[in-house]
């Protein structure tokens, strides 16, 4: 499975090789299946945020940019893990986790960002959700005293 190769002077280097077997072949073909798959979504789901941009401005344009960017990500790694069954070497399959590992981090990435924003949007409507709601409970008081006094 694993080789570890160690010359005087050099860094020390872990060759891992991993045997094809039909079922690991199989795995590999239904993740890069999946991958392009799921990478084509994301994209069509950019071009669509992109031209979102007459009726929701600027940040939508931002969003559907990012998405396109995954998405081509992971594309790139289902043509890696396609080209990784047909050559299976260490670089090709070390290429795939490379792009893989880059989807994987913008994706978690932008998870991050979009709980940070979830979390400032709800602060703010509750902050102002409070003030709206006293000041229509003030503005409606004298109303309902006269109403109430004239029934």
């Amino acid at each position: 499975m694993s080789e570890i190769q160690s010359q005087p002077n050099q860094e020390l280097k872990i060759k891992f090789e991993i045997p094809l077997s039909y079922k690991n072949t199989e795995t590999i073909s239904g993740l890069a299946k999946w991958s392009k798959i799921v990478g084509i979504f994301h994209i069509i789901l950019g071009i669509i945020y992109c031209l979102s941009i007459f009726l929701l401005m600027i940040p939508t344009v931002v969003m559907g940019i990012f998405f396109i960017f995954l998405g081509t990500r992971l594309t790139d790694a289902s043509a890696n893990l396609d080209y990784c069954i047909q050559n299976p070497t260490e670089e090709t399959m070390m290429s795939a986790l490379e792009y893989l590992r880059k989807y994987l981090f913008l994706n978690g990435l932008m998870f991050f960002v979009m709980l940070v924003f979830m979390i400032i949007i709800i602060a703010v409507l509750l902050f102002f959700g409070v003030a709206i709601f006293e000041l229509f409970e003030t503005m409606t008081d004298s109303y309902v005293s006269v109403l109430s006094f004239v029934f």
